[in-house]
């Protein structure tokens, strides 16, 4: 992480001197790992334009900079608020030193923390999360994306598939059409919380599905509207493709894999080989005509509530985008499985094939990443005795 300047640019500071954090908490399936993929790859041309992404924890970082699914810079925030829910490892401590060097590394920049983890927090953890930062002279703002339900609830089944984890649900959800019968989307009490806890104007909520072919140009207009942020990512650092959602083959393949005693390793291994990168063969998963119906009826109330208090009406939330076929798929040609299987194979035998060895160029760049880090450090340990 580059030492920063003097704070300068878009004038992050609010009366009073309070520093602006903008916490992004998804929702779910809404690009999240290809914004905190982008944002970490190119930490230090965003924090010269004027926003600060500061460092997570190391696994994080380096899963983010090699566009793998990454839990963000902002997972263990969700742990500090929320006890009940740390891993036994995890340090309160460690993590408060990692919040104070962020800080101070941005030295009054807006920043910006992102993990889906805490979408989910309750009016206790929100108001604990809010002084948090308080005590450290920075006020939040939350940044949620909605995603049209249908589109989302569909994303969702895909990804606990992903990682072996449809086991762990009831019997009746583990297959689509059943997930989608039985879904109520969180998403209007997600922002209620947040709102009521922090206020409306505390909450920024834009429609995933009308920023999409630019998310990551959407995510840095929405934190700092008019400065010019969002051009400063060129377009190939925007596009990459980070733990897409599965096609049918792919899907009935992470489903047969849960009849494995280790289907949680097996369903990452798949995962891992395949969804960040684009489909070998794409298709559309379909939903039965009356798992929509249930569906429609469950979530239409939640829908109002979105578009009453959160969206403008030139971007209202629907319960679907016309992206996911209602109705029974079309047959499949055996021909046309055994391609879709081969190039699952192939990913999966590219994936395995060992990394040639770094060249001098990346040894120098861990190097200076290193040494940034020991500056970032440093800084903030001067400021502490101060």
């Amino acid at each position: 992480m580059a030492t920063a300047p003097r704070a300068a640019g878009i004038g992050a500071r609010l009366g009073g001197g309070s520093v602006e954090v903008f916490i992004h908490v998804g929702g779910g399936k809404t690009g999240t790992s290809a914004i905190q993929a982008a944002f970490a790859a190119h930490r230090d041309a965003l924090l010269a334009a004027g926003l600060a992404y500061p460092a997570g924890p190391e696994q994080s970082d380096r899963a983010a900079v090699r566009g793998e699914v990454t839990s963000g810079n902002g997972r263990e925030l969700a742990w500090l608020v929320s006890p009940a829910s740390r891993p036994a490892w995890f340090s309160a401590a460690e993590t408060e030193a990692r919040i104070d060097q962020g800080l101070a590394w941005a030295a009054g920049r807006l920043v910006l923390f992102s993990s889906e983890s805490l979408q989910g927090l309750g009016p206790a953890e929100i108001e604990a999360l809010a002084a948090l930062f308080r005590r450290r002279g920075a006020a939040i703002r939350i940044l949620y994306y909605a995603r049209h339900l249908l589109d989302q609830a569909v994303a969702r089944f895909c990804q606990r598939a992903k990682v072996g984890r449809l086991a762990t649900g009831r019997a009746e959800e583990r297959t689509l059409d059943g997930w989608i019968s039985h879904y109520d989307s969180p998403t209007h009490l997600h922002l209620g919380n947040f709102a009521d806890v922090l206020g409306h104007d505390r909450v920024v909520c834009r429609l995933f599905d009308h920023e999409r072919q630019d998310l990551i140009g959407s995510v840095l207009e929405a934190v700092a509207p008019g400065k010019g942020l969002a051009g400063v990512l060129a377009p190939a650092a925007r596009d990459k493709v980070v733990n897409r959602s599965p096609t049918p083959i792919e899907l009935d393949l992470l489903i047969a894999l849960h009849a494995e005693p280790d289907a949680r390793l097996l369903c990452r291994a798949v995962a891992d080989a395949l969804f960040n990168q684009p489909p070998a063969v794409a298709a559309a998963l379909h939903v039965g005509a009356a798992a929509h119906a249930a569906f429609a009826a469950r979530n239409a109330a939640g829908i109002d509530v979105v578009n009453r208090r959160f969206l403008p009406p030139a971007t209202p939330l629907r319960l679907d985008s016309g992206r996911v076929p209602i109705g029974p798929p079309p047959p499949r040609s055996e021909a046309g499985t055994a391609a879709a299987l081969a190039a699952v194979v192939a990913a999966m035998a590219r994936h395995r094939a060992p990394s040639p060895p770094p060249d001098a160029a990346e040894r120098q760049a861990a190097r200076r990443e290193a040494r940034q880090r020991d500056r970032q450090r440093d800084r903030a340990a001067r400021i502490a005795t101060r």
